[in-house]
């Protein structure tokens, strides 16, 4: 007897909508090379955003101390993935669990952009914060 493996594309498609999972830099880049319609969700505060460390091209910032009051602003993105990150991954966890419970099919990035830019991997930097 002999057992062929069933080979399925990692994240072809995204989790069920409503859902939270996590992920590391090398199924990050999987995804984001199989997924256009991923929303990349950094929830770190405007002065990391802004800092040395920049963010992830095509990113939306809504720090995690907002994100409940400012969820309406996502609800145009419920039914597409949305991949959470924040400096190494224990504030983007909590979020991705709060999105999830609110409808979202939602995945943190482990290891955050601190992992991200070990990795040699490319970030923006916008300047300073409006009003500065």
């Amino acid at each position: 007897m002999f057992f062929l493996p069933l080979i399925v594309p990692l994240f072809a498609a995204a989790p069920a909508r409503g859902s939270f999972g996590r992920v590391d830099i090398d199924e990050t880049l999987e995804f984001l090379s199989a997924r256009k319609d991923v929303l990349l969700l950094d929830v770190r505060r405007p002065d990391e955003w802004y800092g040395f460390t920049g963010h992830l091209e095509g990113a939306v910032l809504i720090p995690l101390d907002q994100l409940e009051r400012r969820l309406g602003e996502l609800e145009h993105h419920l039914g597409k993935p949305v991949l959470v990150y924040c400096r190494t991954g224990r504030r983007s966890d909590a979020a991705a669990a709060f999105l999830a419970g609110h409808g979202h099919t939602a995945l943190n990035m482990l290891g955050g952009i601190v992992e991200w830019r070990s990795r040699g991997l490319p970030v923006v930097h916008d300047g300073a914060p409006p009003g500065e």
